[in-house]
């Protein structure tokens, strides 16, 4: 028993021995368990395998991180298209409405033109002495108007029909327009 208990005593000095070196930093036993592990080719190709393996992690932590930077852009972006597309999509509705709007408009501006024309014609008909007689009766714009739009020599007829002072003002503003 004596001889077991002298091995173990000796056994555990060595292992202080060497802890204090370690210590006072006269070995290194990190240097000396990579020396070992380096020139036993297994360990060496497990030590390989392993720092490949942790470099495999650290990629694989880094494309993570870019993955859920990624999915983070990519839900910004969608929020916006839906946003843009939104926007589109009233616009495109402002413009059906524009549209018809104009539709409506062009309709009654040549639904106006076609009844100027059909006036324009019934006074172009008419004797210069008796359109003399219902043109200063008439709205000044709607007056205006026909004589704008009726030949120069029918115009000048109707002027000379009317009183000059009437003329006068129908000359001036004919002559603005």
């Amino acid at each position: 028993m004596k001889k077991y208990f002298i091995i173990f005593l000796s056994f555990v000095l060595v292992i202080v021995v060497i802890w204090l070196l370690q210590v006072y930093g006269v070995i290194s036993l990190r240097s000396w368990g990579e020396k070992l592990i380096t020139s036993t080719p297994f360990l060496k190709e497990y030590v390989q395998t392993n720092q490949a393996y942790q470099g495999l992690a650290d990629d694989r932590l880094h494309l993570q991180e870019e993955k859920n930077r990624l999915a983070s852009e990519n839900q910004l972006m969608t929020r916006e298209l839906k946003k843009l597309n939104e926007q589109v999509h009233l616009q495109q509705a402002k413009i059906e409405e524009l549209t018809q709007e104009l539709a409506i408009a062009q309709e009654q501006n040549r639904d106006e033109q076609e009844r100027l024309d059909k006036l324009v014609k019934i006074y172009s008909e008419m004797e210069a002495a008796d359109a003399a007689n219902i043109i200063p009766a008439l709205e000044k714009e709607l007056a205006l108007t026909l004589l704008q739009n009726l030949k120069e020599e029918k115009t000048a007829a109707i002027l000379t029909n009317i009183s000059p002072e009437e003329a006068a003002e129908f000359s001036r503003a004919l002559s603005v327009d």
